[in-house]
């Protein structure tokens, strides 16, 4: 019994062994087989060409790398804590605000499942780019989670806007001809197409751009194996005589159809263009003539176009009216093929060969029919371009062979294609090179830089102040100037740079094999000194002046797109520094631009969460001694930079706009506080405050004093706002009227930094202020520099006899306030009092 027990103890444990075995074996597998799989996914995930970002209700939770890339950003980490509006501006281009307009998509995502659209998105430098974005929806562990997808279309975007400016020339040049015209991309869909060719096919455009041309030409999807098909997917350039389909005609309608292949300058296929030609006029001709060679004299006068009948030994037997009109020769001008040959090509040899060859083939023994492209010299020495279309007919009864050619005048023709080819890389205002053909010139320069080991520069220029001459004259003025400046620029440089417009009042340059900087410096000095002279547009006299920025290789970068950002950067850094002139681009532009940027990104968040504090400068009687006010002052207190002082922020809060709700909490803050004390006992005091001159040009001034004083309650006599003279000189009578409903609410006024500006008595005179602020400039050095004390005396002097109050800021020692006193200033503030 205790070895049975014993028996049945060992088999239980083998069995559990067992078991034990070959479930971790397969725990194991199946664990590798889910790893191997996420892996996978991940490396998808990870490698796919387009943002990848996962998100819940509560914000970001995962992204892919390329994610990172497209938005700017150093790692997840940085990502997962921004939330999902900070990736978008506050607008989209259609007005919508984007914290609404995102809430309506991913709610129809939600309940969809996906849903796809297009949306503006913000990188972390603030640069916008339209985006196209898929937003699917699925749940895991019991969470509903969002995929949103977001592809770049910013190149997409920029084409589409291209191909709009040029559509309106490309339409009025090709609308004009008779024959049916369009533009096939590199895929052969449907770019556009004349008047001509929708009438042909009795479609509208919108039923067919976009199309690929075999669902247009044939809707029911039928293949036909055409030449032309062959010719424009072998991307061919020829010339096919065919019969096509018509509604109108059952069996057929002769055509004469070119095909051209559009290639950049690689060499590239990037498109093709077709014309049709209606050869069903010129086959009921040909007809007609194989029928009677009387009847075709007489039809051959009526034609259209030129005819000619000529004999195997040259002899001219027949020529139309149409030829004799369209060259100006008479019938006694050629009687033989030789004299044509001659007036056509004069000594010309080759052209006069290539010709007889033609001619000997058609008399061949195939008797085939012959057709090609010639440049004809009229009569008036004009060249016209003419296509021919020679068939043998038949035999004269002394049996010598005859030939009947036909001619097309495709001069027209021909010129709208070399239009178009230009088109698609210049500037259709200037005749400049655009964009593209500018990357591309940059792209051969920075080549035969690295050979020859030389500096390419890119100059980055653009007009000062160009838009108030536009407004002010008109857009025909405004384009005469645009080109007269293109003229100019392009006599500043060498034949080998490129000049190209950007669009607007843009334009870059192009200089190739710079020995050094200075070079470069020689050409911008150059073009601002040709800028400089009076331009006469249709009569008027026009100054104009020129903001550089310069990006040079290898140093500042070494591709296009980059040395264009730091051009452009270079560019608004001299218009900050007075306009008509240039700047290098430096690190340090690098640096401010991205402090400027961390700073605006900063002050929503910072307005948003309260981080903005204000300080209070006591302000005392000089009589007395008394504290008599105090001014607010604004700090930034940052959670990762500390208190930061208004000098870093403020000119970036005017630029962004900001500072129209920062001066209206700055206004709340301080009438608030000023209750909150006299409420604590202690005296009325007069509260200043500082209001920008933004405020005034994009604010309500009046609207946000009346709901400060009335939230607070603070008597308005205790309210002085601080006022700089660049608020009163501009846009004068729409400020005094501003100042005149201020000044009625019984809040008193004050100029700050008097004497630095304009200092007009007459603008004293009519705002009716109540205080003068004498500038810590003068202050400051008042006790030994007698030029200041003087000022600061005639300051005072001036506001006693206009009865206004004096105040001195920057008071820093015992002898500047010893001095103030002796010229009886009313009042001062500054570091010696607090």
């Amino acid at each position: 019994q205790v070895r049975f027990t014993y028996l049945l103890l060992s088999l239980f444990i083998l069995g559990s062994y067992v078991v034990y075995r070959w479930t971790t074996k397969n725990q194991l597998a199946w664990e590798m087989e889910r790893e191997l799989h996420e892996e996978k996914l991940r490396s998808i995930y990870d490698g796919s060409n387009d943002s990848i970002m996962l998100l819940t209700a509560k914000g970001f939770i995962d992204c892919n790398a390329r994610t990172l890339e497209v938005f700017g950003l150093q790692d997840k980490a940085e990502f997962i804590a921004h939330l999902p509006s900070e990736f978008s501006p506050p607008l989209q281009p259609d007005g919508r605000d984007s914290l609404l307009a995102a809430n309506d998509h991913i709610a129809t995502a939600l309940q969809l499942g996906k849903n796809r659209f297009e949306w503006m998105h913000r990188r972390k430098s603030g640069e916008d780019f339209p985006a196209e974005v898929l937003l699917s929806a699925f749940n895991y562990g019991g969470e509903r989670i969002l995929q949103a997808t977001v592809r770049d279309i910013t190149e997409q975007k920029k084409t589409e806007l291209a191909l709009q400016r040029e559509s309106s020339s490309w339409i009025q040049a090709m609308d004009s001809f008779v024959d049916a015209i369009y533009l096939l991309d590199a895929d052969r869909h449907l770019v556009r197409a004349n008047k001509m060719f929708y009438a042909m096919l009795q479609v509208e455009p919108a039923q067919v751009v976009g199309k690929h041309i075999a669902e247009i030409v044939h809707p029911l999807g039928e293949t036909v194996l055409c030449p032309v098909c062959r010719a424009q997917e072998e991307k061919k350039e020829t010339v096919i005589t065919m019969e096509a389909e018509h509604p109108d005609n059952p069996s057929g309608r002769p055509i004469e159809v070119s095909v051209k292949s559009i290639r950049d300058k690689d060499g590239v296929h990037t498109g093709t263009l077709v014309s049709i030609h209606d050869l069903s006029h010129t086959r009921k001709i040909e007809e007609s003539l194989l029928e009677s060679e009387e009847r075709f004299r007489r039809v051959a006068d009526e034609a259209p176009f030129p005819m000619m009948i000529h004999a195997e030994n040259g002899e001219v037997l027949e020529i139309n009216k149409a030829w004799l009109e369209a060259t100006g020769y008479t019938r006694a001008d050629i009687p033989n093929i030789a004299s044509w040959l001659e007036h056509a090509y004069g000594q010309s040899t080759q052209q006069v060969q290539d010709v007889k060859q033609r001619i000997e083939r058609v008399y061949g023994i195939s008797q085939r029919v012959d057709q090609g492209e010639f440049v004809v010299r009229c009569k008036d020495g004009s060249l016209r371009t003419w296509h021919f279309n020679a068939a043998p007919v038949g035999t004269l009864p002394d049996g010598r062979r005859y030939v009947v050619s036909m001619a097309q005048d495709v001069s027209e023709r021909n010129a709208a294609q070399q239009q178009i080819e230009f088109l698609a890389y210049h500037d259709a205002l200037t005749k400049l090179p655009n964009r593209l053909l500018a990357k591309d010139h940059l792209e051969q320069a920075i080549l035969a830089a690295e050979r020859e080991n030389t500096l390419v520069a890119l100059l980055f220029l653009d007009l000062d102040k160009f838009k108030t001459i536009n407004d002010s004259l008109g857009h025909v003025i405004g384009d005469g100037l645009l080109k007269s400046v293109s003229v100019r620029l392009r006599e500043c440089l060498r034949d080998t740079d490129t000049l190209s417009r950007q669009g607007g009042d843009e334009f870059l340059i192009v200089l190739s094999n710079a020995r050094d900087t200075e070079s470069v410096t020689l050409v911008a000095e150059k073009i601002l000194e040709r800028m400089a002279e009076p331009f006469a547009i249709d009569h008027h006299e026009l100054s104009i002046s020129l903001s550089i920025g310069i990006a040079v290789y290898p140093d500042d970068g070494k591709d296009f797109d980059t040395l264009l950002k730091q051009s452009d950067t270079a560019m608004y850094q001299a218009k900050e520094s007075g306009r008509n002139t240039y700047r290098f681009h430096t690190e340090q532009m690098n640096i401010d631009a991205v402090e400027h940027l961390r700073i605006r990104n900063g002050l929503r968040h910072a307005l948003d969460h309260g981080e903005f504090v204000l300080h209070y400068q006591p302000q005392i009687s000089l009589a007395s001694g008394a504290v008599i006010g105090a001014e607010a002052l604004i700090r930034w207190n940052h959670p990762e930079l500390g208190m930061v002082a208004p000098g870093r922020f403020i000119s970036v809060a005017e630029d962004s706009g900001l500072i129209v709700p920062i001066g209206e909490w700055v206004l709340r803050e301080a009438c608030r506080q000023a209750v909150a004390w006299h409420k604590a006992g202690l005296p009325e005091l007069l509260i200043a405050v500082n209001l920008s001159a933004v405020q005034f040009k994009r604010g309500d001034v009046e609207k946000s004093v009346t709901q400060a004083l009335e939230l607070s309650g603070l008597n308005p006599a205790l309210l002085e706002l601080e006022l700089t003279e660049s608020i009163l000189i501009k846009d004068t009578e729409k400020v005094l009227a501003t100042v005149r409903q201020l000044k009625s609410l019984g809040v008193k006024l004050s100029i700050d930094d008097f004497g630095t500006g304009y200092s007009s008595l007459s603008y004293l005179k009519r705002f009716n202020v109540d205080k003068l602020k004498i500038d810590q400039s003068f202050v400051r050095d008042m006790a030994d520099d007698p030029n200041d004390a003087a000022i600061v005396s005639a300051i005072i002097q001036m506001a006693k006899s206009l009865n206004l109050v004096t105040i001195a800021e920057g008071v820093e020692d015992e002898r500047q306030l010893a001095q103030l006193r002796l010229q009886h200033c009313d009042e001062a503030q500054g570091y010696l009092i607090a």
